[in-house]
């Protein structure tokens, strides 16, 4: 299990992807995800890939579906990495 990182801005939601994206720690990153740019109104969101260690197939369609999920809810989707 791990512990899903938020960084709330004013105008932007900031998700930290789990070190091992997978099965077991999908539900907790959707759910977070969601209800971050909910909660917050923020109409940008951030995927930071900076700790993503291992992703599993699962997890790549996860992430893609909830890529769209943003796009058609007008929510502009950027990511980050670890350069």
């Amino acid at each position: 299990m791990f512990l899903l990182c938020l960084i709330f801005f004013r105008d932007r939601v900031v998700v930290e992807l789990p070190f091992k994206f997978n099965f077991s720690t999908m539900r907790n990153f959707i759910a977070g995800a969601v209800e971050a740019q909910r909660e917050s109104g923020a109409r940008e969101i951030y995927f930071d890939f900076s700790t993503l260690g291992f992703v599993r197939p699962e997890g790549i369609v996860v992430l893609s579906n909830t890529i769209e999920h943003f796009k058609q809810a007008n929510v502009k989707v950027f990511f980050r990495a670890a350069i």
